[in-house]
């Protein structure tokens, strides 16, 4: 998540998909604002001087959803020796600028538009569809409470 969200108003749209996922989310480089730090999903910001939470949430991710990010290099680079970028995740990528879509990363969805319209979008068609995921989220929820403490 990056500034995109916050500068259109779509945190309360962000937190209710990640909710509806149970999924950790991670800010990009500089954009710590981007998604309310309190959130029980809130798992720091990733890449340049960042969390190692966020590095490890996203680390095992099979799907990744970059909402408002241009996926930099700032953001997606090895920290703390650590590879944390999964190499075989499938990437949603939000974006308004269309040039910026698979700018950096390869992306198997590209969204062209407004992260607030778009996460409203995705989360009603994922309330209405179902999702796979729903099946772990115990057990994912359980292993981010145990990086956090770790960490």
């Amino acid at each position: 998540v990056s500034t995109q969200s916050t500068g259109g108003g779509a945190e309360t749209q962000v937190a209710q998909l990640a909710s509806l996922l149970s999924a950790p989310v991670a800010v990009t480089y500089l954009h710590n604002d981007a998604f309310p730090a309190d959130h029980p999903l809130y798992a720091g910001s990733l890449g340049y001087q960042g969390s190692q939470t966020a590095m490890h949430s996203i680390r095992e991710a099979d799907v990744v959803i970059a909402l408002g990010t241009r996926l930099s290099p700032f953001g997606t680079l090895p920290q703390y020796g650590e590879e944390y970028w999964p190499k075989n995740a499938k990437i949603i990528q939000v974006e308004v600028d269309p040039r910026r879509i698979g700018l950096t990363k390869n992306v198997d969805v590209g969204i062209c538009g407004d992260v607030k319209l778009a996460t409203e979008e995705l989360t009603a068609q994922l309330e209405e569809g179902g999702f796979a995921c729903m099946e772990t989220v115990g057990e994912r929820l359980e292993t981010l409470a145990k990086v956090l403490i770790v960490l």
